[in-house]
């Protein structure tokens, strides 16, 4: 799976609906809005963008899926704080069918005297990385799917990726090719792409993820939250929990239950497949719990929600 996508700030001006359009018609499949920034002059200060709200209400308007990022200068734990609660803010009652990014780049000249003394590069690895670990924390725990944008080098040596495994990366390499250890959700593989409706210079990314469905299947990004039955299994479909019942239904009735009622069992997941209540692969999901051990509560193997337990970021 890739998409095609781009990212954009007020760099590129006053988009209108005729802009976006011409995106769209373009073959442009989404787009991740800037939604705010914190400089890095002496006082920090962190500044709405200018026409992220205009972008996002047009890319509702003409059903363009976007995501959201933040251009963070934080470089200690109250400012990494500060900066989450302020996307929190901006992002409260809209919904993304792409992550909320924390964009970690921030290499200012910290001999300038107008600008901080410290940046997110001159603190180093090991200070850094909890910080991008607490703000993707404080989104996440507010029911938002969250992603690391950096570059490849700025992973490789201002962050620990074992500490942020939990969490998706959205890369910077600008090169027709990238081979990294790790994997990653989306790839920025240029800054000077050109897109129909913009001028100028346009970032270009790839996504690897079916992340509209991601959103949408567990109640993410400001969108409707299934049933608590999506804990249920891995797949978290109410498909593969319809063709689960069926089965922990015979566990919880009876240990050792005999070979016409597996058949019946079997029977009946097929029935619920032939009409479309679940994939063969759910099916076999269920199958192969329930012929593991006929003695087996269905509690034993309820799965806690989590999105990243439901969905790991494949190799592209």
């Amino acid at each position: 799976m890739v998409i095609k996508g781009i990212d954009v700030s007020e760099w590129q001006g006053n988009l209108t609906k005729n802009n976006w359009l011409k995106v769209k018609n373009s073959g442009i499949q989404f787009a991740i809005l800037r939604c705010g920034y914190t400089t890095y002059g002496k006082s920090k200060k962190k500044y709405v963008d200018r026409y992220f709200e205009n972008n996002y209400k047009i890319c509702k308007e003409i059903g363009l899926p976007i995501g959201v990022y933040y251009y963070s200068c934080a470089t200690n734990e109250t400012e990494a704080k500060e900066e989450a609660n302020f996307v929190l803010s901006l992002i409260k009652n809209k919904k993304f069918e792409y992550p909320v990014v924390i964009d970690t780049e921030d290499n200012h000249n910290i001999n300038k005297s107008t600008n901080s003394p410290v940046s997110q590069a001159s603190i180093g690895k090991y200070k850094l990385t909890p910080l991008i670990k607490t703000f993707c924390e404080i989104i996440e725990s507010k029911g938002y799917y969250v992603s690391i944008y950096a570059s490849t080098y700025w992973f490789k040596n201002n962050l620990i990726l074992e500490d942020l495994k939990l969490y998706d990366k959205w890369i910077a390499q600008w090169s027709k090719t990238v081979s990294v250890s790790y994997k990653y959700g989306m790839w920025q593989y240029s800054s000077q792409g050109t897109v129909n409706g913009l001028s100028g210079n346009i970032d270009l990314d790839y996504a690897y993820l079916d992340y509209p469905g991601i959103m949408k299947k567990n109640g993410l990004n400001g969108f409707e939250k299934k049933p608590p039955y999506r804990n249920l299994c891995a797949a978290a479909s109410f498909k593969s929990y319809c063709v689960f019942k069926v089965y922990s239904s015979l566990l919880s009735s009876a240990s050792g239950a005999s070979a016409a009622a597996a058949a019946s069992a079997a029977s009946m997941a097929a029935s619920c497949s032939a009409v479309g209540s679940a994939s063969a692969s759910e099916v076999s999901i269920c199958s192969v719990w329930a012929s593991s051990s006929w003695s087996v509560r269905a509690s034993t193997i309820t799965l806690s929600f989590s999105p990243r337990r439901i969905t790991r970021t494949p190799e592209p």
